[in-house]
């Protein structure tokens, strides 16, 4: 940016001491948000919420203190009007919607299937698939085949976790840099390469 955001940010803060702080207002303007979770949470401690527009944030609706603004000049207004009003005490019945209980009945809804919608997808072919990709999920993420993957997008081989356990932490991040899988002369590169891909194929040939 050619100017500073006129804003001013005051470090990490423990979510639990925001309930019962004097900020009444959330602000989350992000439509790529997949999981809305500083939402939840600023709803769940009785604040205001303001979000645009989203199908990501629907789900949110359905609370009294969730102003939903299109364009910019509704935005102004939904803030005129939290800045000038008090948000509504949540009931019980929606105090139990942020519960885990809650969050765990709406899983099993979105991720059940009737018998009918089994025999579909058996018949259509798209179980055999669903199986495949769920068996090459597991195996990307085992020993060598998983440590490839790990390295592409930056993280650690599963034996280099061992030393984030709890005890000694001297010397912690000198051993996480030695144990780092890299594409060097060092590691055998093409032997995990091909391991990873052996585990893919090998499945589509097995009964």
């Amino acid at each position: 940016r050619k100017k500073a955001i006129p804003a001013r940010f005051v470090g990490p803060k423990d979510h639990a001491l925001l309930k019962f702080s004097s900020y009444k207002v959330f602000v989350n303007p992000s439509i790529t948000e997949v999981l809305c979770t500083t939402s939840a949470e600023a709803l769940a401690m009785g604040k205001f919420v303001v979000l645009p527009a989203h199908p990501s944030n629907e789900f949110f609706n359905q609370f009294p203190n969730c102003l939903i603004y299109k364009d910019m000049d509704e935005f102004v207004a939904q803030m005129k009007f939290v800045m000038s009003n008090e948000p509504t005490k949540l009931t019980p019945e929606l105090e139990h919607i942020f519960t885990w209980e809650a969050a765990m009945d709406r899983l099993m809804k979105a991720g059940s299937i009737t018998t009918s919608e089994q025999e579909i997808l058996q018949t259509s072919g798209k179980l055999m698939r669903d199986e495949r990709k769920a068996w090459i999920h597991k195996e990307s993420g085992r020993v060598m085949k998983g440590d490839v993957l790990k390295n592409l997008v930056g993280g650690p081989p599963r034996e280099a976790l061992k030393h984030y356990e709890i005890g000694d932490t001297s010397s912690r991040s000198d051993k996480n840099r030695e144990s780092m899988l890299t594409f060097e002369n060092k590691n055998p590169k093409v032997l995990a390469f091909l391991s990873f891909i052996i585990a893919i194929i090998s499945y589509f040939v097995q009964r």
